[in-house]
């Protein structure tokens, strides 16, 4: 196959490169390396083309005039990660921040594929933490997940798992985070979970002066109003979007289902186990680049002692 003159894939060996990952179930690295070219270049083109389809894989996509890709493709490559892990499509299109339509499309590229491995993947460069300090606003919101419960384990533990919804809050200065599984979405839930993140922060020293929520309906009753307007909490709504998360949120997120979330459990009692080892992984050990390397724990310590700019 004839290659460009200046080492670059040619329109043909993209496309061929696509079919070999999407058709064939071949591991992203052996793909490329099947056309001399680096892992992170073949990345670049399957996400254009989960992105874009076909003419995606063009140097110029070839797009109607005056129409974009709503979706880019490094959050097209997100969201065959999060497909891979069952996340529902909705809650793919909250993550992403894209129309479930075009989610569809995207999914409907890689259904009953191989697609590549969970380290290849990433999830792109985070944004950088905003707030004046610790607690003034913490993120707060809920994701679903696929319920992991063998017979054996039903017989045992009753129902439990049966609807799995990730609840967490990310601390917007600090991006230290908590979270909790609970078995739905209510309001009383919510307000639970509100109640344990004021634990939780207060033994690191961290008063929450505000939260920041979706528009879902559990955080606009009156039981979580009331339990804010008690503990002296200043509530706010996403203003972007009812389905948006907030960048802090959504990146802990796509962190917990490539890590903790991407495990093999063999009930959802073990992924829920799991949870407290993950959170402390995340805090304490994982260094951030919006961070510039330190921890969410480091970063909130740093404050703490007066070492913030």
């Amino acid at each position: 196959m004839q290659r460009a003159k200046d080492g670059r894939l040619t329109f043909a060996e993209r496309r061929a490169l696509v079919r070999e990952v999407f058709e064939r179930g071949v591991p992203v690295a052996e793909a490329a390396a099947a056309y001399s070219a680096s892992s992170a270049t073949a990345r670049k083109w399957i996400g254009r083309y989960l992105a874009q389809g076909v003419p995606g894989l063009h140097d110029k996509p070839l797009e109607p005039r005056g129409m974009r890709s709503v979706i880019t493709p490094a959050s097209a490559l997100m969201v065959a990660r999060l497909h891979a892990q069952s996340v529902d499509s909705a809650e793919i299109a909250a993550i992403v921040e894209a129309p479930e339509r075009v989610i569809g499309e995207v999914i409907a590229r890689i259904r009953g594929t191989a697609l590549m491995e969970p380290a290849a993947i990433g999830i792109g460069r985070l944004s950088e933490p905003n707030g004046a300090k610790p607690g003034q606003n913490i993120y707060m919101g809920q994701l679903r997940l696929r319920t992991v419960l063998a017979p054996s384990v039903a017989e045992d533990e009753g129902t439990f798992g049966r609807n799995d919804v990730l609840f967490a809050c990310v601390d917007e200065r600090s991006r230290v985070a908590f979270a909790a599984i609970h078995d739905d979405e209510s309001a009383e839930t919510a307000r639970y979970f509100l109640l344990d993140a004021e634990a939780y922060f207060f033994d690191l020293n961290v008063t929450i002066r505000g939260v920041t929520t979706p528009r879902h309906p559990a955080y606009r009753a009156a039981a979580f109003n009331s339990a804010c307007r008690t503990s002296g909490i200043k509530q706010l709504f996403n203003k972007v979007s009812d389905q948006t998360l907030a960048a802090g949120l959504r990146e802990f997120f796509q962190a917990s289902l490539l890590g903790w979330g991407a495990r093999d459990y063999a009930s959802s009692v073990e992924r829920f186990r799991a949870l407290a080892n993950w959170l402390r992984d995340y805090n304490g050990a994982r260094g951030q680049g919006v961070l510039h390397g330190r921890t969410p724990l480091a970063e909130l310590r740093r404050w703490q002692h007066g070492g913030a700019a």
